[in-house]
């Protein structure tokens, strides 16, 4: 191909992309079928891979219909739909969608809720102090706080683990004030230290293969 041709095919191929997103999008959205809207996460998460950061601005719009649709349990929709929030996370910071996120960890079904917290928990174990988007974590701990007491068991550990991750990152006495009232619940405390434990030895581990 010649030099002049490459960029009309460069924009060509996003515009394809786009097209692309915008149907699936509205896929995942309306479509009451597991299975199609599976294959529809599925397309998302590879357009996110190979468009990277042009998928970005898709992001905030993306994110609150995955989690909505992660109150679904079965696994042929949910892993996808995981695939699908880990994917577009990479194209862009969590601070231009963390409204999505709060509104996923208040969302009125538990699965919803704990699924979010699982996601934050897993996008915070790739940061550490100096990679923290402070900001972000400011305005989601509030939330993660009241996940701590929620009535369904599943979300409680879920948030277990996002707060154990934010422990990692920030330290305990940042995450103390942070944390509010969690701070002085020693059970709760105890259950996300071990978390944060966890998180580090799993840390430590993968470390050590490279």
């Amino acid at each position: 191909m010649s030099p002049e041709l490459q960029p009309v095919m460069m924009t060509l191929l996003k515009v394809v992309d786009v097209d692309a997103y915008l149907a699936n999008q509205r896929v995942l959205e309306k479509d009451v079928n597991i299975n199609v809207s599976s294959v529809s996460a599925k397309v998302l998460s590879k357009l996110a891979v190979s468009m990277r950061t042009d998928f970005a601005v898709m992001v905030p719009k993306v994110m609150p219909i995955a989690f909505d649709k992660l109150k679904e349990k079965k696994a042929v929709l949910r892993n996808e739909l995981v695939e699908l929030c880990d994917a577009a996370a990479t194209t862009t910071s969590i601070e231009n969608y963390t409204e999505a996120v709060c509104g996923g960890l208040t969302k009125p079904n538990p699965q919803s809720r704990a699924q979010t917290a699982l996601f934050v928990a897993r996008l915070l174990s790739r940061h550490d102090s100096s990679t923290i988007p402070a900001n972000a974590v400011k305005e989601i701990t509030p939330d993660l706080v009241k996940c701590s007491s929620d009535a369904d068991a599943e979300v409680r550990e879920s948030t277990f683990r996002a707060m154990g991750a934010v422990l990692r990152c920030v330290g305990e006495q940042a995450a103390r004030r942070l944390f509010g009232e969690v701070s002085e619940d020693k059970l709760k405390m105890a259950k996300v230290g071990l978390c944060c434990f966890e998180l580090k030895k799993f840390t430590f581990a993968c470390l050590q293969l490279f």
